[in-house]
């Protein structure tokens, strides 16, 4: 059976990414066999221990009931709040569009990725990092082709969600959300630029002592502020 281009490529991809795994597994428990207690952490990430195993028993709608008394919830909670405030952006502050990042950014940006893989990746992140200058002037370019025309890659919009148990014998669910490392690094990549010109603009609150904020933290604020901002 003569197989088409496109599948040979699959094909190929499958069997490069499968030596690549399993050769980062046997050179990780080789450098961890000085130290029984990093190879046992080591064999439990292989293995997926200690993680709480996703429940069959949480359907579609539960999961999707969840999210909506969620969201209920903090609405009631916040209804009697008062008014939110709002300065005057200076009209020297402007982002007319997004700026094109260099191909030395995005292997940056992949170095300080997490070791965290989603079921979407076609490379687990490790290896992604180790080949990180080979891979990076075909990111950079799809990244810039998303930044000038305002289209976000359909690949990079869909998330594998997973009910987590919160404990054993809960029924309480904590759904989990998995993006693959593509849209984190264009979420990544445009958080920095807003990040940047919020800053320039002297627009960002402070803030609360303690807390870090993270680039989903600040999305969710600059997208409701941003649009309040820019349709005055």
């Amino acid at each position: 059976m003569q197989l088409s281009r496109g599948s040979f490529f699959y094909e190929t991809r499958c069997i490069l990414r499968n030596q690549k795994r399993d050769a980062f597994w046997s050179n990780t428990v080789a450098d961890n066999q000085s130290s029984p207690q990093q190879l046992w952490r080591s064999v439990d990430l292989l293995l997926g221990r200690g993680q709480a195993p996703a429940s069959s028993a949480i359907s579609v709608d539960q999961l999707h009931k969840f999210f909506i008394d969620k969201v209920e919830a903090v609405r009631n909670a916040t209804a009697g709040g008062s008014p939110p405030t709002f300065q005057t952006a200076p009209t020297t502050a402007l982002l007319t569009a997004l700026q094109p990042v260099a191909v030395d950014d995005v292997v940056t940006l992949i170095q300080r990725l997490p070791d965290k893989s989603c079921v979407a990746d076609t490379l687990p992140v490790p290896q992604l990092k180790q080949v990180a200058d080979l891979v990076a002037p075909f990111l950079t370019e799809l990244f810039n082709r998303s930044l000038s025309t305002d289209t976000v890659p359909s690949a990079f919009k869909s998330a594998l969600i997973t009910p987590l148990l919160k404990k054993p014998d809960s029924d309480a669910a904590d759904p989990r959300s998995n993006l693959p490392a593509g849209s984190k690094l264009l979420e990544r990549i445009v958080f920095r630029q807003l990040y940047d010109y919020l800053s320039r603009a002297d627009l960002p609150a402070e803030p609360t002592v303690g807390i870090t904020v993270t680039p989903l933290q600040l999305d969710g604020c600059t997208e409701s502020t941003n649009g309040i901002l820019f349709a005055v």
